[in-house]
C-alpha cells in the first residue's frame, strides 16, 4: 500500500492550480527540490502560467521542461485545429504563454527532439502544422538570441 504524503499534496496542489493553496503550502512547509520540480511539471502540463511563473522564480530546476511544454502546446494546437472553440483556444494561448516563459526566464537549450513530440497513428495536416508552429517558434527564439550570425547560417 503506498502512502500519501505531504509532497504528493503539493504535487495535487499545482495539477488542481489552487494558488491560494499554493501560496499557504509554501509560508507553512518548505518544499525540497524534487518536490518543486513535480509540482513544476504538474503546472507545466496543465499549463497553468502563474504556478509555472512562481515555481520558475524560486530557482526551480528546468532541465525537461522545455519538451514538457513543447509537448502540451502540440497537444493543444492539435485540438484547436481539430474542434477550435473557445476552450481549446484559451489551452493553446495558455500553453503558448509557459512555452514562452521558460525560454524567456530559464537557461535551457531552444532545441528539441521532435521525436518525443506525442504523435497520432498516422501523420496528418493538423499534426505536422503544430510541429510547424513549435519549431517556428523556437527558430524565433533562437534568432533573437544569435541575432544576424543565425540569420547567416539559416541563409547558408
Amino acid at each position: 500500500m503506498q502512502t500519501y504524503g505531504v509532497d504528493d499534496v503539493f504535487v495535487d496542489i499545482c495539477l488542481s492550480g489552487n494558488i491560494r493553496n499554493f501560496n499557504r503550502y509554501l509560508e507553512i512547509r518548505d518544499a525540497n527540490q524534487e518536490t518543486l520540480e513535480q509540482g513544476l511539471k504538474m503546472a507545466v502540463l496543465r499549463s497553468n502560467v502563474e504556478i509555472t511563473k512562481r515555481l520558475i522564480s524560486r530557482d526551480v530546476r528546468t532541465s525537461d521542461m522545455l519538451t514538457t511544454a513543447a509537448c502540451r502546446l502540440y497537444t493543444n494546437i492539435r485540438e484547436d485545429i481539430h474542434q477550435s472553440n473557445s476552450y481549446t483556444k484559451r489551452m493553446k494561448k495558455y500553453a503558448m504563454e509557459v512555452l514562452l516563459y521558460i525560454l524567456d526566464n530559464c537557461k535551457v537549450d531552444p532545441r528539441i527532439d521532435f521525436n518525443c513530440l506525442p504523435s497520432p497513428a498516422i501523420e496528418n495536416e493538423s499534426s505536422l502544422q503544430a510541429k510547424k508552429i513549435i519549431k517556428d517558434i523556437l527558430n524565433e527564439y533562437v534568432f533573437r538570441l544569435d541575432g544576424p550570425v543565425y540569420n547567416e547560417n539559416i541563409i547558408a
